[in-house]
């Protein structure tokens, strides 16, 4: 896979209509639009052709790129809904992570099942692609704090990596997850596999290395 060529420019977006229904649209090199996902009338959570379903809400999304042969995948962060969904490259979307109930599971350090996590509202999700890993920002609707999870692809585990705990992060705590997360904007994560988050409230970012340390590096 390695020496396969780089997948075409593309861009994908979403957005919301002036009646509430989300879709989201790649665009082509060309200038090209298209509908990838949602204005249907389907129920998302029960999978099946993504253009079939009805979003109720979309915060972000994201896309693990792809190759030439492969066109790439989208995640989807579903807001208030609690969910995140994948959209592959044949337009079939998944649920991926989330019980739909709203909420906070403290034990999640350890590794669970994705599809039964309670996740809160859904901020922003990220994917690392050469791990096979990607990443969900939530907050939790009773406290309003923020958390970041990992997600391995392969086996669908769950597991919180920032956030939870009481320490402020401007601190630099050796442990992402003894930090009190107040904002989460965004997620990203680099080409080292390190994510970042965004926090508009301080005007700073912060980066999660894989060593679980978290760090302020700009703001």
């Amino acid at each position: 896979p390695n020496n396969r060529p780089a997948a075409p420019k593309r861009l994908w977006f979403a957005d919301r209509n002036g009646t509430g229904v989300y879709h989201i649209r790649q665009v082509q090199a060309d200038g090209t639009i298209s509908i990838v996902a949602g204005g249907g009338v389907n129920n998302p959570d029960n999978n099946g052709t993504a253009t079939a379903a009805n979003f109720t809400d979309i915060a972000d999304i994201a896309v693990d790129g792809g190759d030439a042969v492969r066109d790439s995948s989208v995640y989807i962060a579903g807001g208030e809904s609690g969910r995140v969904y994948k959209v592959d490259a044949d337009g079939i979307l998944t649920l991926l992570a989330g019980s739909g109930t709203r909420g906070v599971d403290l034990n999640a350090t350890k590794n669970g099942p994705a599809q039964t996590h309670l996740l809160g509202n859904v901020v922003s999700v990220a994917v690392d692609k050469p791990a096979s890993n990607y990443y969900i920002a939530d907050q939790n609707t009773t406290s309003g704090e923020f958390y970041v999870h990992q997600v391995v692809l392969a086996s669908s585990t769950i597991s919180r990596v920032i956030g939870g705990g009481a320490i402020d992060p401007d601190l630099n705590a050796s442990s992402a997850l003894n930090c009190r997360i107040d904002n989460i904007d965004d997620i990203t994560v680099d080409d080292a596999g390190r994510l970042y988050y965004a926090d508009n409230l301080r005007g700073a970012i912060w980066r999660y290395d894989t060593n679980g340390t978290l760090t302020k590096v700009a703001g």
